[in-house]
Parts: C-alpha cells; structure tokens; sequence
C-alpha cells in the first residue's frame, strides 16, 4: 500500500519561518503525528506534535502561498485536527485501532455477560449517592477502573490478542459512559 504524504512549499514571494517545507504522511492518525499504531501515546507530545503542526498549516500562516498550496495546506489542517481529535480521545484512538485492524464488526459478537451485573449495580449505587464526598469517591474508583482497563487494552494490542482487546473495549464504553453520568451527579450534587 503506498503511503500518502505530501510536501507543502512555499512558493510565494514571502518566506514565512513557520513555513519551511514540511513532508506530512497523512495515511493514517497516528503516521500524521509520527506514531507507531499502538494504544500507549505520550499526550504531551501529541500535543506539541498537534501545536507545531496547526500552527504550520493553520490559513493564516499560508495566506501568502499560491492557491494550490494554500488547497493543499488547509486540506492537511483539517486531516490534522481530525487525527488529533481521534488520538486524544483514549476511546476513540481504542476505535481507531479496532477498525485499522478490521475488528469494529467484531466488537458485538463479544460477551461481557460476566461484568454485566456489576456494571448494572454501579449505575444503581450512582443513582442512591445523595453526598458530594460520595460522589467524588465513586469517582475516582471509577477513574482508576478506566486506566486499568486501558492498560489491559494496550497490553492486549501489543500481545495482538483480539479477544482481550474487543473485550476490554467494551468494558472500556461502558466504564468511560459511567464516568460522565458520575461528572454530571458531582455537578448536580455540587450545586444542591
């Protein structure tokens, strides 16, 4: 498969330091920022990565180029922030990886029958937690279930085991729509 990049000159008359010329592969989210396709990123450097890169082809930068450039660049701004907002999202960089390895279609056929009554009884006790002190609790018990589940998501990616990934994503879902019910409560507890 021949990767797609493209190289964006300056060819006006102005030379913008910004504005070298710049090679972006941009066949996937994680070969924009130049990373391997894995779940663990460094955010800070998606960051930086996502700042010097807007900021390169962001249009006013490339207002003075020729209209072809000016095309090329705006379409690589928008494939950019695309990427970026895939990547930063650890549910949708998860989404991203099951659908680049032809997984997405599987993510149904999998049971969490298991989980199934816990997470049911976590939304109830969501639903009895009257106390601010309560709500922040369940918070971060929650907060660290995620992080364990993302770590066994990434584990499972690196091992390239299918079952643990489709699994863990789920759980993944579940758990991370959880966690905003819960932000909301905090919110609502908070201003009672």
């Amino acid at each position: 498969m021949k990767k797609e990049s493209v190289v964006v000159e300056n060819h006006s008359t102005h030379d913008f330091y910004s504005l070298s010329p710049c090679e972006v592969d941009l066949e996937t989210p994680f070969s924009i920022f130049n990373f391997d396709l894995k779940y663990d990123i460094n955010n800070e450097e998606l960051k930086k990565k996502y700042f010097n890169l807007r900021i390169r082809f962001h249009p006013d930068s490339v207002s003075s180029y020729e209209s072809h450039a000016i095309a090329q660049a705006n379409e690589i701004y928008q494939k950019v922030f695309d990427a970026y907002q895939i990547l930063r999202d650890p549910i949708r960089r998860a989404a991203y990886i099951l659908n680049h390895l032809g997984l997405a279609d599987e993510i149904s056929r999998v049971s969490v029958e298991d989980d199934i009554e816990l997470i049911l009884n976590e939304n109830e006790f969501l639903e009895t937690i009257t106390h601010q002190h309560e709500v922040e609790d369940f918070l971060e018990k929650q907060m660290n279930k995620l992080k364990q589940l993302e770590e066994n998501f990434s584990q499972a990616v690196l091992a390239k085991d299918i079952e643990k990934m489709l699994r863990n994503y789920k759980l993944m879902t579940f758990s991370s729509s959880l966690i905003k019910k819960i932000k909301n409560k905090k919110y609502i507890t908070h201003k009672q």
